[in-house]
């Protein structure tokens, strides 16, 4: 590539991100790929951006560490960063929120034992496919009678001391 060809190549991604108005970037280290962070600019005309959430309804805004209601600032306090800085920043907190959510997800499935609907035994969340299908299905397979049963069909009980 000449460097000719290399110039008019940064002149269109520039002139491509002065059109853009939103960026999404998924959680990471999430099985499922749940969530994003989102990017979005206040006007067409200023290179002030915000990073929210994600969220359809009550959306929060990522000012000074902190995840705050869009609803109690301003615009140009809700819109804080230049692109590069909110990408940087998103980025980052994608990488943190994915794996806060990761975390929450197993502490939850750790939290529950299951009944089979079949041979009524009690056990923890386990699934014979997990390693199959290449994530965490909603399923639990009892390793006593090896029945298959969604986990929103299967009786569930708050573990209470883990020394079960």
């Amino acid at each position: 590539m000449s460097d000719a060809e290399l110039e008019c190549l940064r002149a269109e991604v520039k002139l491509l991100r002065t059109f853009g108005s939103e960026f999404r970037i998924p959680l990471t280290n999430t099985a499922g790929g749940y969530g994003e962070i989102v990017v979005r600019r206040q006007s067409l005309k200023l290179d002030q951006w915000q990073i929210t959430d994600g969220a359809n309804s009550n959306p929060k805004v990522w000012v000074a560490s902190d995840w705050r209601p869009i609803t109690n600032l301003s615009m140009d306090a809700a819109h804080p960063y230049t692109l590069h800085q909110a990408l940087q920043v998103a980025a980052q907190l994608a990488e943190y929120e994915g794996a806060a959510l990761e975390a929450m997800v197993t502490a939850l499935e750790n939290a529950y034992e299951y009944q089979c609907p079949e041979c009524k035994h009690w056990g923890r969340w386990s699934s014979k496919e997990q390693a199959d299908a290449g994530g965490k299905p909603d399923v639990y397979w009892c390793t006593i009678c090896t029945k298959t049963t969604p986990l929103g069909l299967a009786p569930r009980r708050l573990i209470e001391d883990d020394a079960q």
